[in-house]
């Protein structure tokens, strides 16, 4: 398998993961699959998702990037730079701790209702 293949593979995995550990980025991206879900923030689900974007942080490290053709270039920097923030907000800024506002489901349930709501006309 090339790198480009490789690659492709490999940033299938972690998207698939990603979006399933956060409901509302796959919502947002247009993926409903997971509507029926909020964040799971047990100690358990934190743990896994941890070990999740350290394995993903560590596989992305291991492509060499310049082996890639552009597209996949942006793909990787793009896929990286998700994959390091939320490892780094989840390690060190935690705010699963300290800010009830990431408790709060009212930012993922508006889309949801807003996008089945009837609109009023006017005129």
């Amino acid at each position: 398998m090339g790198p480009v293949e490789e690659f492709g593979v490999l940033a299938e995995r972690v998207v698939e993961a990603l979006l399933e550990s956060r409901p509302g980025v796959a919502t947002a991206a247009g993926d409903h699959r997971f509507d029926s879900r909020l964040p799971d923030l047990s100690a358990d689900a934190l743990s896994a998702d941890r070990v999740m974007l350290s394995d993903a942080a560590n596989a992305l490290s291991e492509l060499d990037p310049d082996s890639l053709d552009v597209d996949e270039q942006v793909d990787h920097a793009l896929l990286t730079s998700f994959v390091d923030r939320e490892l780094f907000e989840l390690t060190e800024i935690r705010p699963h701790e300290w800010d009830p506002l990431h408790h709060n489901p009212g930012p993922l349930l508006h889309p949801l209702l807003a996008a089945r709501t009837p609109r009023l006309r006017c005129g």
